[in-house]
């Protein structure tokens, strides 16, 4: 008997009537590319505190709404000093400038929704000088599925210096290839910037360098003969203000740098300062880290709207309880037998080793996510920051499943990242305390290269608290998500439509084993032969359209450990 798709039972018109059956036309196992989704807060337009060059008064602010398209700095100088003084504004490093302005005491407008406003009208001297930048509005709104292809882009839909666009670069350095998403998140509304100083005391008897290290960029000063700290401290504002990709602005007064973290909430917390002076004979530089960030947008936005799409890999910027609770809950959820849209998460953090342990098997225990961690907890002048920890180790776990799935992670580099100091190095007994309480921790090996020690799920131990080891390494999950595609996706092109007779039965059961077969020929199960009577398709016993079908699959665990014995003989 022939079961026909197309071609009606009841045709009575003369002709050779054929259909195309497509349902056997792929037999092979699905390919399937690492989809990264990255959830974390963009930035909205933003206009930067005035630096003051130096001159006889600092009293100029700079405000408004920036509405331009793209990053723009500013640079505003007294020109006339008089009763009314006048100024002049440039966008373009001086190189040409405005006509004159009185001063009016109120906002002036400059350009694109800009303004400047002097707090006494007279005063000043010729050529006191401001400069500031100006952000724009990102081209994306926030909680929107976006594809990017470059940080650039990532910077474009969600601000120079966002989380976002670090996250990405992090990404991306660690591996080009890949399959990006953004969903973004506007700062909380009652959140806090963090905040840190650098203050500089003593004159320059000497001329020097000055290398500032935020987060793992690099803002370098050249200090000269005689610079005063004020000096010192307008040269690295001026530094920092041509940087738009780092994550703080900056502001200075005699002397006192203070850093404001772009993105409000806790993670401005984790932003690392550190420096560097060589020569410079006389200064001091102290620190104050950045602190005192209030609030987190909350994660369950950017996940509901995303949650009809499959995504292989979901990389959060938030490590904190609720946070990772609602992550996981939504990971359960959409990787239901039900809604069958699999996926792992990935969270970072770059504190103590008892922080990472707390937070991983202590208070997370899931098998579909994993703890990213890298101790910078010494002098690491540069150092990431946990969300891009996150991102960098995300990409790596996409790499290895596209390349092939269940593949282990084990030594493979992560381009990119900051190495920490020696004295944050890992010693085999903390690799082992990892690796028993959920932390997928990263190393450094030889040629000073940062690799991935293993990669596992953040769950230890069953509810009853006994340690269960079955879904340890990541790549478990993700080749039993792999397998249980690879059987739904051939049953449905073959039977969907299927009348439900003892035929169908027999042909469903042939073509599941036969799958299996397969997923045994890629080393994704094994023991096919030993379990194949073990594959059951029966009726349902309440729903007569239904059958249920029971497979048995043993999988193939990634290889991570090999015991060798070395006999010694001596002649």
């Amino acid at each position: 008997m022939v079961d026909f798709n197309e071609i009606p039972s009841n045709i009575r018109i003369p002709g050779v009537y054929a259909e195309l059956d497509k349902s056997n036309a792929s037999n092979t196992l699905p390919q399937e590319l690492q989809s990264m989704l990255v959830i974390a807060q963009r930035l909205k337009s933003m206009i930067c505190p005035a630096i003051f060059q130096g001159g006889t008064l600092n009293n100029m602010t700079s405000g408004g709404a920036y509405t331009g398209a793209a990053v723009k700095n500013f640079r505003v100088k007294v020109s006339t000093a008089a009763a009314t003084d006048k100024f002049k504004w440039s966008t373009d490093g001086g190189n040409t400038w405005s006509a004159e302005i009185s001063v009016t005491g109120a906002a002036q407008a400059l350009s694109d929704g800009v303004t400047v406003t002097f707090a006494a009208i007279t005063g000043h001297a010729v050529n006191d000088e401001w400069r500031f930048s100006a952000y724009p509005e990102p081209s994306i709104a926030q909680k929107i599925a976006t594809k990017v292809y470059s940080d650039a882009e990532a910077a474009k839909y969600a601000g120079y210096g966002s989380k976002i666009h670090l996250m990405i670069r992090a990404a991306i350095k660690a591996y080009e290839y890949l399959d990006l998403t953004i969903v973004s998140l506007d700062d909380a509304a009652a959140s806090v910037a963090a905040t840190g100083m650098i203050t500089f005391t003593g004159n320059a008897a000497s001329s020097g360098v000055l290398s500032l290290y935020i987060a793992s960029k690099q803002v370098k000063i050249l200090i000269s003969k005689d610079d005063t700290p004020s000096e010192m401290a307008t040269l690295l504002c001026n530094e920092i203000s041509m940087m738009p990709d780092l994550p703080v602005v900056a502001s200075n007064l005699a002397g006192v740098v203070t850093l404001k973290a772009k993105n409000k909430g806790i993670v401005g917390n984790s932003i690392g300062l550190g420096y560097d002076i060589a020569g410079a004979a006389g200064v001091a530089v102290a620190i104050v880290e950045m602190a005192n960030g209030l609030g987190s947008p909350d994660i369950q936005d950017a996940l509901t709207i995303v949650a009809g799409k499959r995504y292989h890999i979901y990389v959060s910027q938030f490590n904190d309880a609720d946070s990772r609770t609602k992550l996981r809950d939504h990971l359960t959820f959409v990787s239901n037998a039900v809604e069958q849209r699999p996926g792992v998460g990935v969270f970072g953090l770059n504190g103590s080793l008892a922080e990472a342990t707390t937070l991983a098997a202590g208070e997370t225990n899931e098998i579909r996510l994993q703890c990213a961690w890298l101790r910078y907890t010494s002098e690491t002048k540069r150092k990431y920051m946990p969300c891009e920890i996150a991102a960098a180790k995300a990409a790596i776990t996409a790499f290895a499943h596209s390349v092939k799935v269940g593949n282990s992670e084990t030594d493979l580099e992560v381009r990119g990242v900051p190495l920490p100091a020696i004295a944050d190095r890992l010693t085999t007994t903390e690799k082992q305390t990892c690796l028993y309480n959920g932390v997928s921790y990263l190393y450094v090996g030889k040629g000073e290269r940062l690799l991935v020690g293993r990669s596992i799920t953040t769950y230890v131990s069953d509810a009853n608290g006994a340690l269960d080891p079955a879904f340890l390494d990541v790549g478990v999950m993700v080749t039993t998500d792999y397998c249980r595609a690879a059987w739904v996706d051939d049953v449905k092109r073959k039977f969907q439509r299927q009348k439900k007779s003892a035929r169908t039965k027999t042909r469903l059961r042939s073509a599941i084993i036969a799958k299996a077969y397969q997923l045994q020929e890629y080393e994704l199960i094994q023991d096919v032969d030993k379990h194949k009577n073990g594959i059951i398709v029966s009726d349902n016993l309440t729903d007569a359209t239904r059958l249920d079908v029971e497979i048995p699959t043993a999988i193939i665990p990634g290889l991570e450990i090999i015991g060798m014995k070395i006999k010694i003989l001596v002649y």
